[in-house]
């Protein structure tokens, strides 16, 4: 009897995992392939996470959970993220560009708010200057 430790052959599997599975799956980690995969907590919470590397680096994203986010939109969601990585941008980074929350400048705008002004008090006689 031989044991081969061979690397299957053919192309890489995809969409391996189906909706029944995703509601019914037991506490751990399932690929899915094209590195998303299906984390599922000890307390039954299931999340989507992606794992890609960016411009040499590692990254790992988060994609939502799993009654929010469907087996079909995390897949729609981990493809753009592979495209965007292969155009060489960085889906991380756009992620936090999107969920950036403007400074109170930003958010004032030119209503002049936030602008420091001199006020004259009340009095304003020569002896209260």
């Amino acid at each position: 009897m031989r044991i081969s430790f061979a690397k299957p052959r053919g192309t890489h599997q995809t969409n391996r995992l189906t909706v029944q599975f995703v509601r019914t799956a037991a506490p751990g980690f399932y690929g899915d392939g094209h590195g998303l995969n299906l984390r599922v907590g000890p307390s039954g919470a299931r999340r989507w996470v992606q794992r890609l590397v960016v411009s040499g680096q590692p990254r790992t994203l988060g994609l939502g959970g799993y009654p929010l986010v469907s087996l079909a939109e995390a897949r729609d969601k981990a493809f753009a993220n592979r495209r965007l990585a292969r155009s060489g941008g960085d889906p991380l980074a756009e992620k936090k560009k999107s969920k950036a929350i403007p400074t109170f400048e930003e958010a004032a705008g030119g209503a002049g708010i936030g602008r420091k002004q001199r006020r004259e008090p009340a009095r304003a006689g020569p002896l209260h200057r």
